[in-house]
């Protein structure tokens, strides 16, 4: 009886040191995967990390630009308002002098007197 129990204590022995063996192995292939993604997820998130600054560079370089176009448009507007106005005082004056000469014209026809119009 002796013998059997030695026998069934060295199996759970071998047993226990081969369950030890398997899970320590476990454990090291889990530790270096835990690793592994570990590390790749840091490079992921450093990447998208690089990634979010430029894009956030971009955008603040195009509203910077967005903003001097924007200035540049309304100087742009402001100067041809003006000379949208200058040009119009100018029409109706041109216009006027031509009602005037016309006038002129045409009086001096009735008084028998031609003046040439000079074009």
């Amino acid at each position: 009886m002796e013998d059997i129990q030695g026998k069934h204590a060295k199996e759970i022995s071998a047993i226990k040191s081969q369950h030890a063996e398997q899970l320590s192995t476990i454990e090291g292939k889990h530790t270096e995967e835990v690793s592994s993604i570990k590390g790749q997820y840091s490079e992921e998130v450093s990447a998208i990390k690089a990634e979010l600054e430029e894009t956030e560079s971009a955008k603040e370089q195009a509203q910077t630009n967005y903003q001097n176009l924007l200035g540049r448009v309304s100087s742009i507007k402001a100067s041809l308002g003006e000379r949208v106005k200058a040009n119009s005082q100018e029409l109706a004056e041109a216009k006027e002098q031509i009602e005037e000469l016309e006038s002129t014209e045409r009086k001096s026809s009735k008084n028998g007197c031609r003046i040439s119009r000079a074009t």
